[in-house]
């Protein structure tokens, strides 16, 4: 996952955003507001390439900003912020805690600086200042692991109907766990869902039918399933297998008829 350096590797010719707040709206005095609020906004220097000094290898390449605006009550709005120094108009609902977070990419579309502030309250009407300092980011090059499997590796006397859960050590790329980079097999091919849980970091496999019973089941991940940075999950490709329980015996005893004897 993405770490921040300190705040001294980044120029201030590109720290900074000027942000004004107009229109409609009202606002009362326990805090809350309404309507929507025009932000103009835009770096507050201009950024020619040749000014940008001090570690150019970070931050010459910067091609590309954008913005995004955020909070629990709305929905997000993002816009591309020109590197000359001119400004964008955007409408955002006025309210609290709007969360402004801007990030710088290069050629690569790679995320090289980053920087948020949250405005405790946007005032339709009032004019606001916002300053956002940028902060490199260092680019996450660890490879995500496996971290629990269930069932467990080698596992026995697993129940039929059982799913199969992967646990990973960080944030996946949820676009790249699939049926595809995700197989079961018993030893032919075994159909069912996959889904990714962003909140657990984990992958569930649930089988379309109950699994075939006293059978080892194999489960494969793909080299192809990444982290949200790219990087390949490790040790792919990785597979453990476990053996579903036996079927429980049929009573084949003959049924006798009793009859009493008068």
């Amino acid at each position: 996952m993405m770490h921040l350096t300190g705040l001294g590797r980044v120029v201030m010719l590109f720290t900074t955003l000027l942000m004004v707040a107009c229109g409609g709206g009202s606002h009362s005095g326990n805090g809350n507001t309404q309507g929507m609020a025009t932000v103009r906004v835009g770096l507050g220097t201009a950024v020619p390439r040749q000014a940008l000094t001090g570690t150019p290898s970070e931050l010459a390449g910067v091609t590309a900003v954008s913005l995004s605006v955020s909070a629990a009550d709305m929905t997000t709005v993002s816009t591309a912020l020109p590197l000359d120094g001119s400004t964008v108009t955007l409408n955002i609902p006025a309210g609290l805690n709007r969360v402004f977070t801007v990030s710088a990419y290069n050629a690569s579309n790679t995320l090289t600086h980053s920087g948020t502030t949250t405005v405790a309250q946007l005032v339709a009407g009032v004019q606001t200042s916002v300053s956002i300092t940028l902060n490199t980011v260092i680019p996450d090059t660890t490879p995500p692991a496996v971290l629990s499997t269930t069932p467990a590796n080698s596992a026995t006397g697993v129940a039929t109907g059982a799913t199969i859960r992967v646990v990973f050590s960080e944030a996946m790329n949820a676009a790249t766990i699939n049926n595809t980079n995700l197989t079961v097999t018993a030893p032919g091919a075994v159909s069912g869902g996959v889904s990714y849980d962003v909140a657990s970091k984990s992958v569930l496999f649930t089988p379309a039918a109950a699994l075939p019973a006293g059978t080892v089941i194999s489960v494969g991940l793909a080299a192809a399933i990444s982290d949200v940075a790219g990087n390949a999950l490790s040790g792919a490709p990785y597979s453990f297998s476990f053996t579903t329980a036996a079927a429980t015996p049929t009573d084949t005893t003959p049924r006798r008829s009793l009859q009493s004897v008068p």
